[in-house]
């Protein structure tokens, strides 16, 4: 019975190795609350938002610089015209738009802009891998 756990143990951790490659692309460091999210990948990506005023989602972090159109220090205001003050929300309404790209609007260096970020980009972040 010994022989037959050591070779069980064996084979799982001989698949284990086996499959770490195949998940290694998918790495994500992921890290959300009420009001802030950290969120990196293996490509080097990392996008870091808060949320403590109410008055929108701080862009504290994003690499590469302009990743998705955005920039440190914007001020994310609205997704598809629903107003979010806070990270969760910004999370709602993503969900909400899938599976169709989406319009952020946002507040940078006093003025007011729009960027659209593609289903596919944004999905990486609210649906992050394992």
């Amino acid at each position: 019975m010994r022989r037959l756990n050591l070779i069980l143990c064996g084979t799982l951790l001989a698949a284990a190795f086996t499959a770490m490659p195949v998940y290694a692309g998918w790495y994500t460091s992921f890290h959300n609350t009420h009001d802030s999210l950290v969120w990196h990948n293996s490509d080097g990506r990392t996008l870091e938002l808060h949320s403590d005023n109410g008055a929108g989602v701080e862009v504290t972090k994003v690499s590469p610089a302009n990743l998705w159109g955005l920039q440190k220090g914007d001020v994310l205001l609205s997704v598809d015209d629903h107003a979010v003050k806070h990270v969760d929300e910004l999370f709602k309404q993503l969900q909400a738009s899938k599976p169709a790209d989406v319009k952020i609007q946002l507040r940078r260096s006093g003025s007011k802009q729009m960027v659209t970020i593609p289903d596919s980009d944004y999905t990486n972040i609210t649906n992050p891998h394992p």
